[in-house]
């Protein structure tokens, strides 16, 4: 039984070691050149974005405008589309490049932002009465502006940084090891766990929390 066992094992380790190489086999490689393509696209106030993404997102402009930048090559499998005004972002396939996956965004009102998958995204001159983020897998987010209210979902080692976007009302739920710092002017509400921690600043008149398992609320 016990060789059994162990022949089972090496041929299931086999099998995975060959599926590994023949989805490297599989990858189409960058050429190195850089480009730049321009999307054309309904209007949309959502975005969403997985698999290793960088987001550069300028809010509160008159145009809209969608641009991906990678190898020339690899444009074809990045894949952006709108649906019920939400702005999706991915790769339709597998490919290697040393360049990031950069799409830069210009918009008017952006009011939930979803990332995935180890991706990021760098949000200037937000304004507006809401926003919401869910930010996931090892993904990031900085944001400047004002609004009204924050709402966020922070989990799996993800980042959120908004202390530099000034809120009235502030809402968190960070788990997974994740960090998180805001300013609340009004009132916050933190909800954190699995080692997870949450800067604060705007001195908030109300606070309501729940910190458990080895995380941490401070102020600034």
């Amino acid at each position: 039984m016990k060789n059994l066992s162990l022949c089972f094992v090496t041929i299931l380790s086999l099998i995975l070691l060959n599926a590994c190489d023949t989805g490297s086999l599989n990858q189409t490689a960058g050429s190195g050149n850089l480009k730049s393509e321009s999307r054309n696209v309904p209007s949309f106030e959502t975005i969403e974005a997985g698999g290793a993404i960088e987001l550069e997102i300028v809010a509160n402009e008159a145009d809209q405008s969608v641009k991906v930048e990678i190898d020339d090559n690899l444009l074809q499998f990045v894949k952006t589309e709108v649906i019920s005004k939400t702005l999706r972002i991915e790769r339709t396939s597998n490919f290697k490049t040393s360049n990031p996956v950069r799409v830069k965004i210009t918009m008017p009102k952006l009011i939930n932002l979803t990332l995935s998958g180890a991706s990021s995204a760098k949000i200037s001159n937000l304004f507006g009465d809401k926003i919401n983020f869910d930010i996931s897998g090892a993904s990031k987010t900085s944001v400047d502006g004002t609004t009204k209210t924050l709402t966020a979902k922070v989990s799996g080692a993800s980042e959120l940084q908004a202390e530099d976007l000034k809120c009235e009302d502030v809402a968190v739920d960070a788990s997974g090891a994740s960090k998180a710092s805001v300013f609340a002017a009004n009132s916050l509400g933190a909800k954190l766990s699995g080692a997870s921690s949450m800067i604060y600043g705007g001195n908030p008149k109300t606070i309501n929390k729940n910190v458990a398992d080895a995380s941490s609320l401070t102020s600034k």
